[in-house]
């Protein structure tokens, strides 16, 4: 590339930046590594593993429904706390996977591969069907259900599930600027910033370092590729697919991919018409949720308690 090439390619980076600054509202991006926080050890959710409170299973414990639930980006076993707590309620067993490169830091985040990211869901999974559990169900939010895919996808879980729940599956963003990434790189954004308020501080990243979106990115793109070959998956799978229709994190343009890709299994698609990503988090987390909001909530928490037990 000529200088002259890389000049107008900086300016229109530069121009892409400052559109992102006017379109998010307020200045969410970071332009200097040491407001990323990448040592910030104040994130330290631990995982729930039923592989590990049952190293020896009896019969009657091996025939009761697993869920194995995984949560997003930058998140933690928080996340799906609410749907941990229901399925316990009513009988069901749930591990609580916590992602590799998440509850530590920023920088080990940053740091690893969306494969590594991938690694505890793989070893739960293959430790329950090791201990003879074999009625276990994914339930799998955001970032979560793009690993699951893509282990899929690479035919790096096994046994693959024949159950699977993905609330808020992240196959297309919503947000635009995730597209053009690399100019905002070029143009030296570093990351962005998440306001969490309230019971959510200590439960997410408040920072996404660009490295880490740039891997994130990288992730749904080879999902989408392999959706629309076709990711095998046993034939009498079903999959529930739960999608907030005001969602300004994912958009619900990847949920016919997302169905097509999934070729032989019985997909259902449940819309709610709510604005929260991942709409059966915990309530308030972010910001005050009406009683709407709260009563959808209970409602999908009982369509995933039966489906998980089924």
């Amino acid at each position: 590339m000529t200088r002259r090439a890389r000049g107008w390619l900086l300016v229109a980076a530069m121009v892409f930046a400052a559109a992102a600054l006017r379109s998010a509202g307020r200045s969410d991006l970071i332009f200097r590594e040491a407001d990323l926080g990448l040592d910030d050890p104040a994130v330290h959710d631990l995982p729930t593993l039923v592989s590990a409170q049952m190293p020896a299973p009896s019969p009657a414990e091996r025939a009761q429904p697993v869920a194995v639930l995984v949560h997003g980006f930058g998140a933690t076993t928080f996340e799906l706390g609410p749907v941990a707590e229901d399925l316990r309620a009513h009988g069901i067993l749930a591990s609580q996977i916590l992602l590799a490169g998440h509850g530590t830091t920023v920088r080990d985040q940053a740091a690893r591969s969306s494969e590594s990211w991938a690694d505890p869901i793989r070893t739960e999974v293959a430790s329950l069907a090791a201990l003879g559990f074999d009625r276990v169900t994914i339930v799998a939010a955001s970032m979560g259900a793009a690993l699951v895919l893509d282990l899929l996808a690479r035919g790096d879980l096994e046994p693959p599930p024949r159950r699977l729940v993905f609330v808020s599956p992240l196959i297309e963003f919503a947000d635009w600027r995730m597209r053009f990434l690399p100019l905002f790189e070029l143009a030296g954004i570093k990351g962005s910033r998440v306001a969490w308020h309230g019971a959510a501080a200590g439960h997410w990243y408040p920072t996404r370092p660009a490295a880490a979106l740039a891997e994130l990115r990288r992730l749904t793109n080879r999902n989408r590729t392999a959706l629309d070959v076709g990711i095998p998956i046993p034939p009498d799978s079903r999959v529930l697919v739960i999608h907030a229709e005001g969602d300004r994190t994912v958009s619900g343009r990847g949920l016919d991919r997302l169905a097509r890709g999934l070729g032989g299994a019985e997909v259902e698609v449940v819309r709610v018409p709510v604005m929260i990503h991942v709409p059966v988090k915990p309530a308030d987390c972010d910001r005050p949720w009406t009683a709407e909001e709260m009563a959808i909530q209970r409602e999908l928490l009982a369509r995933i308690r039966a489906f998980t037990s089924e």
